[in-house]
């Protein structure tokens, strides 16, 4: 984590409002890369990719967690064969009694070159204008690569196969999947074959008592434009739940978009269906799926590109489809309506807002959140987002003002803090988001909430008790370990309250064999958004510790917050995910004893 915007506002005039145009020019600069997820370039725009002009790629869960049944999927396009292609069979190999199961398709893939090459000339141009920096005409560029996109993805073909829980090895083994694709082309039988090995880890962290929970609470299913036609995404809700399961999540909340009105590709009558899908899961399979959406708002970028609020439902497991007019642009996304205006309709509604990545910007699809306008009723935002698990410079933005924010909230007094007019939380709370378009990056970044004496495994976590401790801030930002702290009894989200002459912070790190020892983590404890005490890598070999620091605290502070990052990785390649936790403030009120 480096980069603060603190720093950024020294070297630019006009502080946050500067920071936001530069970060939207600079969104401007990177226009020739396609949202997968908002993180890189998809794989099936890559020439590299492709074997005898077919896109072929084996799509699964990055890890499993636990022994419940999934999919793995192949998806198929042709982007440069030499005419169309037949896919004859899919046959997947599997380990277990079931080794063969064998797919017919007889399914033509047609070819997708000239819109391909139509993809390709439009972004050459747009990389043209961005180092021009002229913006003219970008607009027209932008929906022509999109409609390219568009065809492109309607050309695709996907094939699925359920892996049953008993297929599941062992925790520290892998479960070895291939498929093998049998075409015809140019009158010739020919195969293509994939292969994966998915790890089995254990189980994610959950403070030792069973008390904490996790869940991601940003996907998109077919149902969002963007992950049907860019990504080739055809799950469903029911899908992304079994994924959510699989990798060891107690929840999710699905958000697929409203600000897109394409083909009016999502109405109200598609999220009913989606409403019914969340219903049966829950009742069939006993695990906590909640419904809202993605919203576009406000205008603020160089083309009118909204920001993007996450609606969450808080009164019910649905907020309802809520209108989200917008207009312009290729996918009629933008110039959509004043964000107090969508905020104020998601409260109306009996749900709550969240502000997704606030300072990121992509492909003249949305715009950083307005960090200096007058707009209330939000609940948080998320201060780590991606599909990958990797915290960026977007989010350190994003943690950088969250902490600006915390820093203006009046100190408790009586042990509380005092609600906020106008707002749903007595704080912005923080957290922590995989924005997944397919299910495979399902809880790359995700968030823990604190529900103690909820049952894992036998009920149904209850979304009343899950939200008052989202709400309450009671949460954990992470791509993997747990990371809190306790003062007098009082924990994450809670007011502790203390003397000056004796007080005693407890931190507690946990991970797992996934995520590596704790004596491998940098552990900072944070006062006011500033680091007071910083525990160096221990080199312990376990995976549980616990800190005791006494008297580290003095008026007037008023808030702690800790952050465990694994900063030791002996022979880890250099691309590995870093492992990273954030935890929510505990807020402080000094007594004379």
């Amino acid at each position: 984590m480096k980069n603060s915007v603190a720093q950024l506002a020294n070297s630019l005039p006009g502080g946050s409002r500067a920071i936001r145009l530069a970060i939207v020019m600079l969104g401007l600069l990177h226009l020739n890369q396609p949202a997968q997820g908002h993180e890189g370039t998809p794989a099936w725009l890559d020439a590299a990719t492709l074997e005898r002009g077919l896109y072929v790629e084996l799509r699964h869960p990055r890890v499993v967690r636990t022994a419940r049944p999934f999919q793995v999927s192949v998806v198929m396009g042709n982007l440069q064969a030499d005419g169309d292609v037949t896919v004859e069979e899919v046959r997947y190999l599997l380990p277990g009694a079931r080794s063969r199961v064998i797919h017919r398709r007889d399914a033509v893939l047609a070819n997708r070159g000239a819109a391909y090459n139509r993809y390709k000339a439009a972004t050459e141009r747009l990389q043209r204008l961005a180092a021009d920096r002229d913006f003219t005409g970008a607009g027209e560029l932008y929906a022509e690569s999109r409609s390219a996109l568009r065809d492109i993805a309607a050309g695709t073909l996907r094939d699925h196969q359920r892996i049953d829980a008993h297929l599941v090895p062992p925790v520290g083994a892998s479960l070895d999947v291939t498929v093998v694709v049998q075409i015809f082309q140019g009158g010739q039988r020919q195969r293509i074959q994939r292969a994966a090995q998915i790890p089995v880890q254990p189980p994610l962290p959950n403070g030792g008592d069973n008390a904490w929970f996790a869940g991601d609470q940003h996907l998109h299913t077919a149902f969002s434009i963007d992950a049907f036609f860019l990504d080739g995404t055809r799950d469903l809700i029911t899908d992304y739940a079994a994924a959510a399961q699989a990798i060891g999540l107690d929840w999710i909340i699905v958000t697929d978009h409203t600000n897109v009105d394409f083909l009016s590709w999502y109405d109200p009558s598609l999220y009913s269906l989606g409403e019914l899908l969340a219903g049966y899961y829950r009742t069939s399979k006993g695990f906590l799926v909640l419904q809202g959406q993605e919203m576009g708002v406000g205008s603020i970028g160089a083309l009118g590109e909204p920001a993007h609020l996450l609606a969450y439902p808080l009164t019910s497991d649905s907020t309802g489809f809520l209108p989200n007019p917008c207009s312009g642009l290729f996918f009629n996304h933008v110039n959509c309506e004043p964000e107090q205006d969508v905020v104020d309709r998601v409260n109306d509604a009996g749900g709550i807002g969240f502000i997704a990545h606030p300072f990121e910007s992509r492909d003249l699809a949305f715009a950083p959140w307005d960090v200096d306008a007058d707009i209330w009723g939000w609940g948080g935002l998320e201060i780590f987002n991606s599909n990958r698990g990797l915290f960026g410079e977007d989010d350190q933005y994003s943690l950088d003002w969250w902490y600006e924010l915390l820093r203006e909230i009046a100190p408790p007094k009586n042990g509380q803090l005092a609600d906020r007019t106008s707002f749903p939380t007595r704080f912005p709370v923080g957290l922590g988001n995989s924005d997944a378009h397919r299910p495979g990056d399902i809880g790359s970044t995700f968030t823990y909430a604190w529900l103690p004496e909820s049952e894992r495994g036998s009920a149904i976590l209850p979304r009343e008790k899950l939200m008052a401790s989202i709400v309450g801030g009671r949460v954990v930002a992470s791509n993997g370990p747990l990371v809190y702290g306790t003062i007098n009894g009082a924990g994450t989200g809670d007011v502790a309250v203390l003397s000056e002459e004796a007080n005693q912070l407890s931190v507690t790190l946990e991970t797992t064999a996934e995520f590596g020892p704790v004596g491998d983590y940098e552990v900072t404890v944070l006062v006011n958004g500033l680091p007071r005490h910083i525990e160096a890598p221990s080199g312990s070999p376990e995976y549980a510790m616990t800190i005791v620091l006494d008297d580290l605290l003095t008026p007037p502070d008023k808030f702690v917050t800790i952050h465990a990052e694994r900063t030791v990785c002996d022979g880890c390649p250099q691309d590995t995910v870093t492992p990273l936790a954030i935890a929510n403030p505990i807020w402080l009120e000094f007594v004379t004893p």
